[in-house]
């Protein structure tokens, strides 16, 4: 009997038209915005509400989607190529469709009863995995299904990623003329400081950043943490300031390296590849994002 591998993430909007949408789901969420029941869902829709414009420009500057469910789904199909007849894989997006209640039900309809659920995570937070897992539970339990799931909830420091992300680094950096220092920074998403401590996220983040160096021979290397809200307190240093560090030290050649995200998405796309380069070149510094 087959085996179903799902593939649990966030997904994005297709279109400009789910926009709002996709950051209403996000924002309802209590896993990622806890707030009481009661006013959990009026609030997001403001804040969706609100937000939409300024997210839609944004998008639009990256060709006007997200092309992260467009990967996730390549990514599915290479899997299922690689892994031969006794698996199907299947994609379940949290806050877009095909939403994970619907991946279940095709798994259920393939008569599949045996499913390795994995997160495109690769550093567990409970306002990632932990929301995306949440949701599988619930929707087994919803559609009464029988099936025996193995979870894979963190695999930052799993040899064969570390080996194919410094690949990418490695590639980076041959992109800078011959014998530059280079400064290499990897960045991360951001999280609440207690959230982070929760789940031991900085840890399982460094974990990554030193495997990479260690595999890179690097003789040093730079981690700050990216899209973090401007209340309460959220790891650091951001990215705009270690840009601005390296700045007033006089480094001029920057490798910006996203080691929290397994798909270019408006967090790549737009923060790293607009926000964080354009600054860089204010600051005289020359910054590519890794490829």
């Amino acid at each position: 009997m087959r085996k179903a591998v799902l593939l649990l993430y966030m997904g994005g909007p297709e279109a400009l038209s789910q926009v709002k949408p996709f950051l209403y789901r996000l924002f309802s969420d209590p896993y990622v915005l806890p707030l009481p029941k009661p006013v959990q869902k009026p609030l997001a829709w403001l804040l969706a509400t609100l937000r939409a414009p300024v997210v839609k420009k944004r998008y639009a500057l990256i060709g006007g989607c997200s092309p992260l469910p467009r990967t996730t789904r390549a990514q599915a199909e290479a899997l299922e190529k690689k892994l031969g007849s006794g698996y199907r894989v299947f994609v379940g997006f949290r806050y877009v469709e095909p939403g994970i209640k619907g991946a279940v039900e095709g798994i259920v309809e393939a008569g599949i009863k045996e499913v390795i659920a994995l997160s495109l995570y690769p550093h567990y937070a409970r306002a990632t995995t932990g929301t995306c897992f949440a949701e599988l539970e619930r929707a087994v339990q919803e559609l009464g299904a029988e099936l025996e799931v193995s979870r894979i909830e963190r695999w930052g420091d799993f040899p064969p990623y570390l080996e194919a992300l410094a690949g990418k680094v490695a590639e980076a950096l041959a992109r800078f003329p011959p014998r530059a220092e280079v400064e290499v920074v990897f960045s991360a998403h951001s999280l609440p400081e207690k959230a982070a401590r929760r789940d031991s996220y900085e840890e399982q983040v460094r974990a990554t950043c030193e495997g990479v160096a260690r595999l890179l021979k690097l003789s040093g290397y730079r981690l700050a943490y990216q899209s973090g809200l401007r209340f309460g307190r959220w790891l650091s240093p951001s990215v705009e300031d270690v840009l601005k560090e390296l700045a007033e030290e006089g480094v001029k050649q920057v490798l910006l390296v996203p080691v929290s995200f397994v798909s270019d998405h408006i967090e790549t796309l737009y923060e790293i590849d607009f926000v964080y380069s354009q600054l860089a070149r204010r600051l005289g510094i020359k910054a590519l994002p890794q490829g």
